[in-house]
């Protein structure tokens, strides 16, 4: 008896299978068909569709192949397809997209007057083709609006594509839309701004509206395909400090620092108040703005207090004669140089930092007396002025504050 059942029972769910499967079949078969003879009757129409959408039995849609027009097709029968009821959206004229759990709004202009269409049931097919069209729509009107660029990486920052981003990866201009009534367009040179961008953690953050923030991104392949593109950008076309970890723009005034795979922060120099190093971070604290954390290894650290004291350096050794000047490590961040060329002595401090560093500038003419001191087994190098000022180099050797003195006093004596 209990075998009986069981059999019973298989043969039903084998029977209810078969059902399904045949109805499934049937159903695709049906779209097919109706999809097919949609695309006939628009060809009629004159309006040739690039994609279209069968929703249900009662509603269709069309997407032409310049993404200019939408057309509805109402209670659309392959049998009797002129007994539909047809329509076309100009896409310039459709506002927004909403979704919940029951449908999709697809809301437009027509004749003046505000229209909203209710799509329903909500599925994935659904779901991508109006958040496809509109994004399509939309990075045509960024198109639109600054024709000289070719724009190869797009992307919205959600479903409802409250922001259209566009990137153009020849010349690094960044192209951003915010969708409303009235549409905001604005375009950046990701080359003359701060940024920080970390795919890992799929956190891009750059001025918007006029406020750095972070943008949300609908599909995080945007932000690879952007790190990807303008990182190997700066390679080709800046200064390398460290292989991969650090590149310099003379001309913008711009430093790269990256961890080679995932992240990359740009900044503007002339932002940065000042640079503390502690541990395995490096911290910019920039002028009227929120400063910038970045972990970093020892050894791209020392690379970067290198650059930041090669950077200040140049400030004041244009045109340095490295054959008869001398620069002279005097502590870790501190160099004496003596500057042959044009007769002066420069004592700069705090090399490594940007609002800190400082140095001072004197001639030979002004230098009265020089001698090598001691004090608590620490050395240092006193310099007096003719105009009994006295100046202490310090000196992690003994031996570099000998060879200071003897120098100098060659030349004013």
């Amino acid at each position: 008896m209990i075998y009986f059942i069981i059999t019973i029972l298989i043969l039903l769910f084998l029977i209810i299978a078969v059902g399904v499967f045949l109805a499934i079949k049937l159903n695709i078969e049906n779209k097919t068909k109706t999809k097919d003879a949609i695309v006939d009757y628009l060809d009629e129409k004159g309006f040739f569709p690039k994609e279209t959408l069968f929703v249900n039995r009662n509603l269709s849609f069309a997407l032409n192949k310049n993404c200019s027009k939408l057309a509805l097709l109402e209670n659309f029968n392959p049998y009797l397809p002129n007994s539909c009821s047809y329509q076309e959206i100009v896409s310039s004229f459709i506002n927004s997209i909403e979704k919940n759990h029951f449908n999709i709004k697809l809301n437009y202009i027509k004749k003046g007057d505000k229209n909203t269409i209710y799509i329903n049931p909500v599925n994935k097919e659904t779901s991508a083709f109006f958040h496809d069209f509109f994004m399509r729509i939309n990075v045509k009107k960024i198109e639109n609006k600054y024709p000289e660029q070719n724009f190869s990486i797009v992307e919205s920052s959600d479903w409802e594509c409250s922001y259209i981003w566009a990137y153009n990866e020849k010349n690094s201009k960044f192209a951003y839309l915010k969708t409303e009534e009235k549409p905001i367009f604005n375009i950046l040179n990701l080359r003359k701004e701060h940024f920080t961008l970390d795919v890992r953690y799929n956190y891009f953050e750059l001025p918007i509206l006029g406020l750095r923030q972070q943008i949300l991104v609908y599909n995080n392949n945007f932000l690879n395909n952007l790190f990807n593109s303008f990182f190997n950008l700066i390679k080709e076309k800046t200064s390398c400090v460290l292989e991969n970890l650090i590149y310099y723009d003379s001309f913008n005034n711009i430093v790269y620092i990256s961890n080679g795979t995932s992240s990359l922060q740009s900044l503007i120099i002339d932002k940065i108040e000042e640079i503390y190093y502690k541990n395995n971070n490096i911290y910019f604290s920039l002028y009227d703005e929120t400063g910038i954390n970045f972990f970093a290894t020892p050894k791209f650290i020392s690379g970067f207090e290198d650059f930041i004291t090669n950077y200040n350096l140049r400030k004041i050794a244009q045109g340095f004669d490295y054959s008869v000047d001398k620069l002279i490590n005097t502590t870790d961040y501190t160099k004496f140089i003596i500057d042959i060329t044009r007769s002066r002595v420069i004592y700069c401090a705090n090399l490594n930092k940007l609002e800190k560093f400082s140095y001072l500038i004197l001639n030979f003419s002004e230098i009265e007396k020089i001698t090598t001191e001691n004090y608590n087994n620490k050395s240092f190098v006193r310099i007096q002025t003719k105009e009994e000022e006295i100046i202490d180099v310090s000196c992690n050797k003994q031996e570099v504050a000998h060879y200071i003195t003897a120098q100098i006093k060659n030349i004013i004596e």
